[in-house]
């Protein structure tokens, strides 16, 4: 037998929405802390550089708190180690090493 109904929406997407359907609330809903997360001492250089442009904008539209801190930093790592790899490509080239491997 199949789900019956439609899956339940987070509480704060009923309230933001006005609650449309006019049912009741869960109280007993999971709650985050609505912090910004910290910037953790790993990020430096570009990766930070990443983190203080988009972390004010994500958590004042509401995208992300604390709890998010560890895909945010995966996130600025990779954007940050994108931004060191073209910078030396740009001075030196681009090199593509191909190995063969002979079993």
């Amino acid at each position: 037998m199949g789900l019956r109904g439609p899956t339940p929406q987070p509480t704060a997407l009923k309230i933001m929405r006005g609650n449309p359907g006019k049912r009741s609330m869960n109280k007993q809903e999971a709650q985050v802390r609505r912090e910004p997360p910290t910037c953790p001492d790993i990020l430096t250089g570009p990766a930070r550089i990443e983190w203080e442009r988009v972390i004010p904008q994500l958590f004042e539209a509401g995208l992300c708190v604390e709890v998010d801190q560890a895909t945010l930093t995966l996130y600025c790592q990779a954007v940050g180690d994108w931004q060191t790899y073209r910078e030396q490509m740009a001075k030196s080239g681009t090199l593509i090493k191909l190995s063969l491997i002979h079993i």
